[in-house]
């Protein structure tokens, strides 16, 4: 079992971002975020989960609780269609090709048959999110990438800024620059596709 995060470095009990509840503040949590034991049948409960305008300080990590809370992006719903129109028209697009392997003159090896290029659009999504942030900052926030996210809207890719194990303090002005540039909505909080689950180890790889 491999842990994606390290306990030593989970976030302090007291931490305070603008994205996180404040200490004691009641909240009332949907219940499939708070459920303990998961069967599969349980996905598509997931997949309607709410996402979260703040996070509620149950779903930051603590080395002491037993249980600890699924992993939790914080960011955008990534709109297919609305990314790759925004990066072809910023000239941002990403091109892939193949070795051809029904080509009459294929070969293995250098120089071989490749098939005509076509759209990356995983690629040119990352490429656009990655631009546009240089093009903000010359520090671009270090765990800014596209995930998959369970409960994301219309989509099952998120911008995400951090997550609930890692969560940072960035520039409100970047955030809001940010979103300007790609015309996304607030940043909210969404479920990882995968580790979606209140574990006792946390997000890991078996």
């Amino acid at each position: 079992m491999y842990l994606l995060y390290n306990p030593r470095k989970y976030p302090p009990p007291d931490i305070c971002l603008p994205s996180i509840d404040p200490p004691g503040t009641e909240v009332d949590v949907p219940p499939i975020l708070q459920q303990k034991v998961f069967t599969r049948k349980d996905v598509e409960l997931y997949k309607k989960a709410p996402a979260l305008d703040t996070l509620p300080r149950t779903f930051v990590p603590c080395r002491k609780r037993k249980y600890k809370p699924p992993l939790m992006h914080y960011g955008w719903p990534a709109l297919r269609l609305k990314m790759l129109k925004l990066a072809e028209d910023r000239q941002l697009t990403q091109m892939v090709s193949y070795m051809d392997f029904d080509h009459p003159d294929f070969h293995d090896g250098p120089g071989g048959p490749m098939t005509a290029p076509e759209l990356d659009e995983v690629a040119t999504i990352d490429f656009l999110v990655e631009t546009t942030a240089k093009q903000i900052t010359s520090k671009p926030p270090p765990n800014l990438e596209v995930v998959l996210a369970l409960n994301a809207p219309n989509t099952c890719l998120v911008i995400s800024l951090y997550t609930n194990y890692e969560p940072k303090s960035l520039s409100e002005d970047f955030i809001e620059k940010f979103r300007v540039a790609l015309e996304l909505e607030k940043p909210q909080w969404f479920l990882d596709d995968q580790y979606m689950v209140w574990t006792g180890s946390g997000p890991c790889e078996m």
